[in-house]
């Protein structure tokens, strides 16, 4: 579950989450009450809603959580939200979504004009090297050498900033997978 929260944490639309926010009850067929609890609640910025429930395993799903699955879709349809199983993230994409999120900490967000940098550098299509090496030398120039650089680039790309709808998002999807992991070992911040 804790991967599917850093998915809609990171996700620009959702500007809530809650974890296990309401029971719903209802009768079955025979008039038995039944209840769940979904695991997640994310509210969007135009006012729709997601209750969620994350298996732990993507065949995880037995004959009660189906039945509940289809009794929360509909209470869900009534009020309109929308109600999903989020599937488990493959173990890559977790432990890179993992390392990125580090990022996601205001300690990370960097000095004044680090972000605004990192827009400019990378406002049109060129290679990595090259907009990195611009907006270095840029705040190298202007300010103390000693600066950690590489913390806006990153924050950028969890608060997705540099990549959604971007020429780098599009390139990043063409990209082999070995080419999109992100280095989740060893990594010093």
């Amino acid at each position: 579950m804790r991967a599917q929260l850093m998915v809609l944490d990171r996700d620009p639309r959702v500007v809530g989450l809650a974890g296990r926010p309401v029971r719903l009850l209802w009768r079955d067929g025979r008039g038995q009450v039944r209840s769940w609890v979904p695991q997640l609640f994310a509210r969007y910025a135009d006012g729709g809603g997601l209750l969620a429930d994350c298996p732990s395993r993507a065949e995880a799903s037995g004959e009660r959580a189906r039945r509940a699955g289809e009794a929360v879709s509909a209470a869900c349809a009534d009020i309109g939200w929308t109600y999903r199983r989020l599937e488990p993230l493959d173990e890559v994409l977790a432990a890179n979504l993992k390392w990125l999120a580090g990022y996601r900490h205001p300690r990370n967000r960097g000095r004044a004009g680090l972000v605004q940098a990192v827009w400019e550098a990378f406002a049109c299509p060129r290679p990595l090297i090259e907009g990195v090496t611009s907006w270095v030398i840029r705040l190298r120039s202007s300010r103390s050498s000693s600066m950690r650089c590489g913390v806006p680039s990153w924050r950028c790309r969890w608060m997705r900033r540099c990549m959604s709808g971007s020429w780098l998002a599009r390139a990043a999807s063409r990209a082999r997978p070995e080419q999109r992991r992100l280095p989740v070992t060893g990594q010093s911040r």
